[in-house]
């Protein structure tokens, strides 16, 4: 235990006995998940030091990660695995994710250097790093709605679009819209499918139909609804099974939108 002038010296003696109580044996097995308090995020800190040289693998949440609304926010530099080995994993998933700690480490000693003078100062192959790491940044986070509470975006498998997201090209499926203004107000549309760019802080969306959420008239998508309901019921054939189908993924895309409650703040 801590105390005022620091911790106990027998501290790594009574850390090895506590987790020699959690073993395999004959007649079964114990699996320990702990959560580990770092004192300042301080990682070298005797306690968790010394609690992590006794683990198979160690998840490390970021506060800067979840500052930037990335969630969860685990640290991929500082969590470690002792899976992560060519022998276990493969050397391809071994080598890919090498690479990806390399991407980050260097994303992370360039974040002075954009800090205070912007990306316009770096060289053509560091901005190439730069927008690469933010890309796994995202990848690696999860929009789930789980994670609304705390990002505000609820993600029920869709995409959350978050300040400096990196650029990118990307078709986008018939769905609820919403955007969060610059008041911290909200705007509910449908989008009918189309293509969406990002780039530069900005988001150009050009949809093949769209459909403003306050235009919607709750009861008579509500009737839709039904009647798209009953149609798919009734149903023959191949080409009315998809067409009922696609109906019915409408009407209901409507009432979401509809019923849609905005976060609070």
């Amino acid at each position: 235990m801590p105390s005022a002038v620091g911790y106990q010296p027998t501290l790594s003696t009574e850390m090895g006995s506590l987790q020699e109580i959690i073993a395999s044996t004959k007649k079964g097995s114990i699996t320990s998940i702990q959560a580990v308090y770092v004192p300042a995020d301080d990682l070298t800190d005797p306690a968790p030091a010394t609690t992590f040289a006794h683990l198979d693998a160690t998840t490390v949440l970021s506060i800067g990660l979840a500052s930037k609304g990335i969630y969860p926010a685990v640290d991929p530099l500082d969590s470690t695995s002792t899976m992560l080995q060519p022998r276990i994993v493969g050397n391809e998933h071994y080598e890919n994710a090498q690479r990806v700690k390399e991407t980050l480490q260097r994303y992370k000693e360039l974040q002075d250097i954009i800090a205070i003078l912007g990306l316009d100062e770096l060289s053509e192959e560091d901005c190439l790093t730069v927008a690469r790491a933010r890309k796994i940044e995202r990848f690696l986070s999860q929009p789930f709605f789980v994670a609304e509470v705390f990002t505000g975006y609820p993600g029920n498998s869709q995409i959350g679009v978050l300040p400096n997201h990196a650029p990118i090209n990307t078709a986008v499926d018939m769905g609820p819209l919403r955007i969060r203004l610059l008041n911290d107000q909200w705007l509910t549309a449908v989008l009918w499918s189309g293509f969406a760019r990002i780039v530069n802080n900005e988001i150009i969306i050009l949809g093949n139909d769209a459909e403003l959420g306050s235009d919607i008239d709750p009861e008579e998508a509500q009737k839709a609804l039904e009647i798209a309901e009953a149609n798919l019921s009734k149903a023959e054939g191949t080409k009315d099974l998809v067409e009922a189908k696609l109906a019915l993924r409408r009407a209901r895309i409507r009432i979401e939108a509809v019923n849609w409650i905005p976060p609070s703040n």
